[in-house]
């Protein structure tokens, strides 16, 4: 009875939610990308000299 009438610190499940795993799957493409693209120049540059 407590539960349904005090104010709990979970998000609802909807907009919000979805948005939080959206932004999180976001940042680590973007993450591994700049990885990737790191990882060939220093190979290239490596290489040359």
């Amino acid at each position: 009875m407590a539960a349904t009438t005090a104010p709990s610190d979970r998000l609802s499940e909807g907009v919000a939610l979805q948005s939080l795993y959206f932004l999180g799957l976001l940042l680590f493409v973007i993450t591994l990308l700049l990885n990737l693209v790191a990882d060939r120049f220093v190979r290239r540059v490596r290489m040359v000299y």
